[in-house]
């Protein structure tokens, strides 16, 4: 597979752009810390942390169907008699 490049640019004056570039440039020693993982490059980790985020929120959405569904359940089961 070809690798592929991409830029970004951050307004460093604008709070938002500034809390997203230091997150990013950070990443990397949060994944060293947290998870043993050494000499991650910014890349690596922006990678890894997008794929943690989409895992995460699928999981949260079966965890959500499952609570609604045991809610429904017991809803009909116990408070409308």
């Amino acid at each position: 597979m070809a690798m592929e490049q991409i830029t970004l640019t951050f307004d460093l004056v604008n709070e938002v752009d500034a809390r997203v570039y230091f997150a990013v440039k950070n990443l990397p020693r949060y994944y060293e810390k947290f998870y043993n993982l050494d000499n991650l490059t910014t890349s690596e980790a922006l990678i890894r942390y997008v794929h943690d985020v989409g895992i995460s929120l699928v999981d949260c959405e079966n965890r959500t169907d499952k609570c609604e569904r045991a809610l429904d359940l017991f809803s009909r089961k116990y408070l409308h008699q």
